[in-house]
């Protein structure tokens, strides 16, 4: 597994903890924004300390194929991190399955970057992990990543009842898969 990826337009890394500063940014930026879709965060979750952390078990959880969180730059920015794309609950055969997140600066919401990001790492999942199933977690008020999973071929499976906490209340999330036939 390469620890870099490219697309058209972007970049996308598997970050150590010398980035932990930059990671650290793009949160603080965007935290208005993505506490909306989020469990709440400690106080302590917005610290460097905390964040080294995390990045360094991040790391180390992507080398064992475990979790795998890209952080995505424009190829004309390699400085700004714009948004992240997961691969969680990574299981081996015989599920070969994954869960996967994104969030994105909604400064950047709009021009494909997402799609582009998304498709990367689909490729990646199904011929570098061998993966066979993806799964996405969705508000139904999220009409934008909604749009997103359709358009990336995702199918809709049913409605997970009160299944992630979101600001501090067990929200229901629309369940979609994406099946490698190959």
């Amino acid at each position: 597994m390469k620890l870099t990826y490219e697309t058209d337009r972007l970049i996308l890394k598997i970050l150590s903890d010398e980035y932990t500063e930059k990671i650290l940014e793009f949160l603080e930026s965007n935290k208005d924004f993505f506490q909306s879709f989020e469990p709440i965060k400690s106080s302590e979750y917005y610290t460097f300390n905390y964040q080294e952390s995390i990045i360094k078990n991040e790391y180390l959880s992507a080398l064992g194929f475990r979790y795998i969180r890209f952080y995505v730059f424009e190829k004309k920015d390699p400085n700004k991190i714009i948004g992240t794309v997961s691969l969680s609950n990574i299981l081996p055969f015989p599920y070969s399955s994954s869960i996967v997140g994104y969030k994105f600066d909604p400064d950047f919401h709009g021009y494909g970057y997402a799609t582009e990001a998304l498709t990367k790492t689909i490729d990646f999942a199904f011929k570098e992990i061998k993966l066979h199933r993806i799964q996405a977690f969705i508000l139904s008020e999220n009409l934008s990543s909604l749009r997103l999973i359709e358009r990336l071929g995702f199918n809709y499976e049913g409605t997970d009842l009160k299944a992630i906490d979101v600001n501090g209340k067990w929200m229901d999330h629309l369940r979609y898969s994406l099946i490698n036939y190959a």
